[in-house]
């Protein structure tokens, strides 16, 4: 990726940044976690730290609140790929 697009994108990721707040998290298999929203939705999604596994992972909304759709990693590099 070019230099512009991760200017860019962090950019952006610091305009959507938040205080970390509290969420339930819904995973595959039925399991829910809490983990920390880190950036506020943007409608459809957002990026929370899943501190059992010690990374990031991108969210959807949904009726039931987020789920995880398997996007894990750093937080500039989940982000990123929205």
């Amino acid at each position: 990726m070019s230099p512009e697009w991760h200017r860019v994108t962090l950019e952006d990721f610091r305009a959507v940044m938040i205080e970390p707040e509290e969420v339930d998290v819904k995973f595959s298999g039925g399991v829910s976690m809490i983990c920390w929203a880190v950036t506020r939705s943007n409608g459809d999604y957002r990026v929370v730290w899943v501190p059992s596994a010690e990374t990031f992972s991108l969210v959807t909304e949904s009726k039931f609140g987020p789920v995880d759709i398997g996007v894990h990693g750093d937080a500039i590099g989940v982000f990123g790929s929205i």
